[in-house]
């Protein structure tokens, strides 16, 4: 609104930009961020160095104890196809995780393995996937206080850093 800052104010402000001689026009810039995104490179087990099958179930194991995990779905991120035998993944999941969804994105998040129960819940597979499809699954990780808070921290520390800029450049999208 128009007029002076009042003194109160000011003593509770950190910082205070007077902008009596312009127009200030909210709503102009466009704001969004890819945050939701941006969190499928951290959520779960990091999966980038297995090269092997087994070695990858145990630290999906590991990692959900450790954390011990409020929802449902157990999740990895970073998997290489180049390393990991998808089909394979795939029956070794659906064998040892028959009740329970698990979704494990490659490190480019282009795709995912999943097992057949995730598939059945998320109604997209690891064929049909685009990034615009991931939003079935985003309630999974976005409700997990423990997981989004700090990753948002982060986010928004990295998004924030060094003025306006290109957001999705900053944060490796």
């Amino acid at each position: 609104g128009k007029g002076q800052v009042t003194e109160e104010v000011i003593l509770k402000s950190e910082h205070v930009i007077c902008f009596d001689k312009e127009l200030v026009m909210p709503g102009i810039i466009d704001t969004h961020t890819f945050f939701s995104g941006w969190a499928i490179y951290h959520v779960g087990a990091e999966m980038s160095e297995y090269q092997y099958e087994p070695g990858l179930l145990t630290e999906i194991t590991r990692v959900r104890r450790k954390k011990k995990e409020k929802v449902n779905v157990r999740f990895g991120h970073g998997c290489n196809l180049e390393q990991l035998d998808a089909e394979e993944t795939t029956r070794m999941l659906n064998s040892e995780y028959p009740q329970q969804p698990v979704v494990l994105f490659t490190s480019d998040r282009s795709t995912c393995i999943m097992n057949e129960k995730a598939i059945e819940i998320y109604k997209f597979t690891p064929t049909s996937v685009i990034l615009e499809k991931y939003y079935r699954i985003m309630q999974e990780y976005l409700t997990d206080q423990e997981f989004i808070e700090p990753e948002l921290e982060a986010y928004m520390q990295i998004s924030t850093a060094g003025g306006v800029t290109n957001g999705k450049k900053k944060v490796g999208i």
